[in-house]
């Protein structure tokens, strides 16, 4: 931090800031990363290993990239099975969830520092 130090509290308070700074640009992205990008794999239920085929090779997982939920195959109208993709934190143990589109956005949001987004998307999914 640009200050000067005349103080052990002004010392405190500036190492403090620096901590703060440090872990607000690098430590939320990283998490948001680990929680949010979806794994190339797709990985077990319960253990979060990745699984293989017959053949032994790795399953790909296949991630929709669009928002929105799958059409009903019997009525065309959006189905309520959310679209979900395993994340890298699964993968590493971290939890044993996966993610859908909708809680990425969230979490990225609220590593751009815009809160406001996340109040807007509460509101609209709940006007929904």
């Amino acid at each position: 931090v640009g200050c000067k130090y005349e103080g052990e509290f002004e010392k405190w308070c500036g190492v403090t800031l620096s901590i703060s700074v440090l872990l607000t640009c690098i430590v939320l992205p990283v998490q948001t990363i680990i929680y949010t990008r979806p794994t190339p794999w797709a990985l077990d239920k319960k253990s979060g290993k990745i699984l293989h085929d017959d053949a032994g090779k790795k399953k790909m997982q296949k991630v929709r990239w669009d928002f929105g939920r799958e059409p009903d195959k019997d009525t065309g109208t959006p189905s309520e099975a959310e679209v979900r993709f395993d994340v890298w934190s699964k993968w590493l143990g971290l939890d044993h969830w996966q993610s859908t589109h909708y809680e990425a956005t969230l979490d990225w949001s609220r590593t751009a520092f815009m809160q406001c987004f996340e109040n807007v998307a509460i509101s609209l999914t709940n006007a929904e």
